[in-house]
Order: C-alpha cells, then structure tokens, then sequence
C-alpha cells in the first residue's frame, strides 16, 4: 500500500517537474530529446505502450480482486492506457535526466553515418512486414549455419543491446500492475494476490528470459545481416560504454514511469466504477 502511494505521489511529482521544466532542466534540450527518442527508436516502443497493456493485463484476475465488473473493467484498463501521454512522460524525464552528457555521446553516435545505418536497419526490421519475413527466416536458416566468427559477434552484440531486459520490465509491470490496483481497490484481497502472483511470476521469468534471450538472438541476426562485423564490432563498444548504457537504461525507466502513471489511471478509473 504505502509503496504504491510513494509510487503514485513520484508520478505526480513528474507531472509537476514537467510545468518548471524550463526553470530546473538540467537534461537534454527539447530537440535533443526529440532526436533521441526517434534514433534510438524509442518513440515506436512508447507508441506500443497503450496496446500492449491493453493486450497483455489478466483484465479478468483484474476484475475478479477488484470486484468490478468485467466490462467496466476493461473500459478503466483501456481508459487508462490511453489517457497517459508516454512521449509526454519521456520528455519530461529526458529533460531532467543528470545522465545528459552521456545521453548527448549517445546521440552523437545515433547521427554518425553507422549510428544512421543502425537506425535505418532496426527500423526497418521492426515494421509488421519485416517481421512476418522474420519468422520465414527463422524457419529456413538454422543459427547453427552462421558463421562462428559472425555468430561470436551476434552474441555479444544481443547481450550489449539488452532490448530483453526491456521487454521484461515492461511484461512484470503490466502483470504486477494487478496487483498495484487491487492492493488500493479491494485490500483485503492483496495479500493473497501477492503470494499467488510472486510464486507465478518466479515460475515464468527465468523461462520468458530464456525465450526473449534467443528470440534476441536471431532477431539480431536478421536485422543486422546487412551489417558487416566492423559494424557490428563498432556497435558493441558503443553499447558497452557509459554512453551505450545510459541508453539502453533510458527505455526501461520510461516504461517503468509509463506504468506508474497507468496504474495511478487505472486506480482512479476502478474506483469510480465500484
């Protein structure tokens, strides 16, 4: 309870900074900001957001510790979603981000010709076409039949790129986000929830890493086959550096304030509901 009040008054907090952002920013400028959520390609996963809590949440477990209705419930969940504003959040913190100096190597990078040819190729690979020609991929090449030096270099490069540790953050905070609701709605069901819910979570995790970590692993196969290994080499130590850190942990906390503000949504839509 008190740690979703703290999460809920953290939210708030943000939406305040975002009003004296032109007075305290300490971040990155507007324009870099903007330039850094298009590159990175963070803007595609902020636009996914709304969608993937609305696919994603056991909006029927929802229903059933909350004690509203299923129809009411998925009203609220999607009511929620798509009332929280994820680029306006993303701004606000990349604005008052104290990792600016690395976020601004970062985006150097991104606007150098490979970091452009990076974009370009990930980009590319993320459209719905791409990723139907993707499973086809997958189906016709083993990643047995890459090369050992190429498939050494694939390897690293999936652990620099850390992209799971993004999906992951975003699915236990979409099936926690039950939890967060219900622990304010219906208490007296919380405790129980909680049990239930940490014993499932550490049953699936390690399987869901393993699944992400070798889907990560062909996909970056596929989606940098028009790279050569210097490329590739290239973008590794990018990535391994503090620059390079700063911007994978840039997505994973922007998730993680997105769901913060839909649970705060979520909370006050399933109140008016009861």
């Amino acid at each position: 309870m008190n740690a979703l009040v703290n999460r809920a008054l953290a939210f708030l907090l943000l939406v305040f900074v975002s009003h004296a952002a032109p007075l305290m920013a300490k971040g990155l400028s507007i324009e870099e900001a903007k330039q850094f959520l298009h590159d990175s390609g963070l803007s595609e996963l902020i636009a996914s957001l709304p969608d993937s809590m609305g696919q994603q949440l056991d909006m029927k477990r929802l229903s059933v510790n909350s004690s509203v209705s299923f129809e009411k419930t998925s009203a609220a969940v999607t009511h929620a979603a798509k009332k929280v504003d994820g680029e306006q959040i993303a701004m606000v913190y990349l604005s008052q981000d104290q990792r600016a100096e690395d976020l601004s190597d970062a985006i150097k990078f991104l606007a150098s010709p490979l970091g452009q040819r990076i974009s370009t190729e990930e980009r590319a690979a993320s459209t719905p076409e791409a990723q139907q020609k993707m499973q086809r991929y997958f189906q016709e090449q083993s990643f047995k039949s890459v090369k050992q030096d190429r498939a050494q270099l694939l390897e690293k490069l999936s652990l620099a790129l850390n992209a799971d540790k993004v999906v992951i953050q975003l699915m236990k905070g979409v099936y926690f986000s039950v939890l967060e609701a219900v622990a304010v709605i219906n208490p007296n069901k919380a405790a129980a929830l909680e049990a239930r819910m940490n014993q499932e979570w550490q049953s699936m995790e390690p399987m869901l890493s393993q699944q992400f970590s070798e889907f990560m692993l062909m996909g970056a196969n596929y989606s940098y086959r028009n790279l050569n290994d210097e490329d590739l080499s290239a973008y590794i130590t990018f990535l391994k550096s503090k620059p390079g850190q700063a911007y994978w942990q840039v997505g994973v906390d922007i998730v993680d304030l997105y769901i913060q503000g839909f649970v705060s949504e979520l909370v006050s839509g399933l109140s008016s509901a009861k």
